[in-house]
């Protein structure tokens, strides 16, 4: 964007959130089903990373019950919390996939929680950007250029080294 083009600054109140239940629900059924496919999961996922609550908490808790030898399946899972209905266990249970897939998925989830932070960052860059009593523009973008490190830091864990040059230049879109 060169400083002759029109600024166009998307509201967020209005964007779509980058999320994708089917995948969350395939990789928790698929640990369901393969409880020892856990060992990879954890590598790469985290209940932080599941954009919906309520499966981000199942799958938390299959990796307690995992992580303590114990099976973690809809009939483990049944009471644990009054909101995990019999029927919401077995639809996650049923959108079990392939354990390849469910790896390949859990990377897609890991990267959409990544664009979901992405756009928090963005949103509070904006709202620096537009404080003309806060900070200066020069420490708007130092703000901008340690919040892209910490959050690309944070996740080069899982597919390594991420530019910190995508992230400002995604903070600033």
């Amino acid at each position: 964007m060169t400083d002759e083009e029109p600024l166009h600054i998307a509201n967020p109140a209005h964007e779509e959130v980058p999320e994708n239940i089917q995948a969350e629900m395939a990789v928790i059924g698929t640990l369901m089903v393969w409880n020892n496919l856990y060992d990879e999961l954890a590598d790469i996922l985290r209940p932080d990373h599941f954009s919906d609550s309520v499966l981000a908490a199942i799958y938390g808790e299959c990796a307690r019950r995992i992580n303590r030898g114990q099976t973690a399946n809809p009939v483990t899972l049944a009471g644990v919390d009054p909101t995990w209905t019999a029927q919401l266990l077995s639809n996650v249970a049923n959108s079990a996939t392939t354990k390849g897939n469910a790896v390949e998925y859990a990377r897609i989830i890991v990267d959409l929680a990544l664009r979901r932070r992405l756009m928090r960052l963005s949103t509070a860059f904006r709202i620096s950007a537009r404080d003309l009593d806060g900070k200066t523009a020069r420490e708007v973008l130092d703000e901008i250029e340690v919040g892209a490190f910490q959050l690309a830091n944070e996740e080069e864990v899982i597919d390594g080294p991420l530019h910190i040059e995508h992230y400002v230049a995604t903070a600033l879109e």
